[in-house]
C-alpha cells in the first residue's frame, strides 16, 4: 500500500496496530488518517489534561508541595566518595514558571576551597571541591553533603 492523500488533502500512511516493545503487532496493515488537531476536534470532543496543572493541583489540594513537574529543570546527584573533578557545563533553566536545577554532591568528607591549589592542603579522606567549579554549574540550587528526597513526606 502507498502512502496518499484523501480527498481532503490529509496525508493517509500505512501502519500497524501493536504492542509497543514487544513483537504483538497486526499482521496485516491498516491505513491512518494524519490530521491537524483542529481538524480533528470538529469532529470529536477532547478534554486536555496537563501534566503541569494536573499534579500540580493534586498536590495543592492535598496541601502539599507540588513534585517534580514537567516544566521544571532536572536533578543531578554526584557522589564524592574519594575525588571529584568538576570539569562541566549544566543546563539547569526550567521552562516558563518552572522550578530551576537541583546538583546535590555527596560524601562523607567534603570541603570546598578557593583554588586548585588549596586541595593539596586537605586531609586524606577529604574531598575539596574548588568553589570556581560549583560557581560554574549556576545551579538555583546547590546541595553539598546531602541528597534531597523525592517523597512527598518524610517518613519515620
Amino acid at each position: 500500500m502507498i502512502n496518499t492523500t484523501n480527498n481532503a488533502g490529509s496525508p493517509v500512511v500505512v501502519g500497524r496496530y501493536g504492542v509497543a516493545g514487544t513483537a504483538i503487532a497486526d499482521q496485516r496493515s491498516s491505513s491512518f488518517v494524519v490530521e491537524p488537531g483542529a481538524i480533528a476536534r470538529t469532529r470529536s470532543q477532547y478534554i486536555d489534561y496537563y501534566a503541569n496543572s494536573f499534579f500540580a493541583d493534586k498536590a495543592e489540594a492535598a496541601g502539599e508541595a507540588a513534585p517534580q513537574l514537567p516544566r521544571d529543570a532536572g536533578s543531578l546527584v554526584l557522589s564524592a566518595q574519594r575525588s571529584l573533578k568538576l570539569a562541566a557545563d549544566l543546563a539547569a533553566q526550567p521552562a516558563l514558571r518552572g522550578a530551576g536545577g537541583q546538583v546535590d554532591i555527596t560524601g562523607n568528607r567534603l570541603a570546598v576551597v578557593g583554588n586548585s591549589a588549596d586541595l593539596a592542603g586537605l586531609e586524606t579522606g577529604t574531598v575539596g571541591l574548588v568553589a570556581a567549579d560549583l560557581n560554574k554549574f549556576n545551579a538555583p540550587s546547590l546541595l553539598l553533603g546531602g541528597q534531597r528526597s523525592k517523597e512527598p513526606k518524610a517518613s519515620a
